[in-house]
């Protein structure tokens, strides 16, 4: 009884995917790739969640009055600080906080049309939020005529 053995041509033994099966190699490095690119993907949305956020919502203008609510997200417990300042620079207000959920409302006298709120992290010393709240008075007269 004979045994016949063939032998691949450019088989080695220690490569399991074969030389000449790129297709396999190909899809195998597109998994390989997807998985990272997925972990990846994760590990940004935790840290993004993490982060320190601020907002401003305008509520209206009375008389020389601005009335604003400064809204900071510190998920953290970070030391912030929130500053109020006129348009020439000089600070109106200014606090800090270590509260996780930071909500004020502000009544600013407006000596010109504008008010700057930065927050600043006092941890990490980064800007949070730099904002700028522009005042512009516009008059609107609307005419009409119609046919008797």
């Amino acid at each position: 009884m004979e045994t016949k053995i063939s032998k691949q041509k450019n088989a080695r033994p220690d490569d399991p995917f074969g030389r000449g099966n790129l297709i396999v190699r190909l899809f195998v490095a597109a998994v390989l790739f997807l998985i990272l690119n997925a972990s990846t993907a994760i590990a940004q949305q935790e840290t993004q969640d993490n982060k320190t956020e601020a907002a401003i919502i305008y509520l209206k203008k009375e008389d020389y009055a601005l009335f604003f609510v400064v809204k900071v997200n510190n998920p953290e417990g970070d030391k912030f600080s929130v500053t109020i300042q006129n348009e020439h620079g000089e600070s109106l207000y200014h606090c800090n906080s270590k509260s996780k959920k930071f909500v004020q409302t502000f009544k600013a006298f407006l000596e010109g049309n504008r008010v700057n709120v930065v927050v600043v992290n006092k941890e990490t010393k980064n800007v949070v939020g730099m904002f700028e709240i522009n005042v512009t008075n516009k008059m609107v007269e609307e005419v009409l005529v119609t046919r008797l």
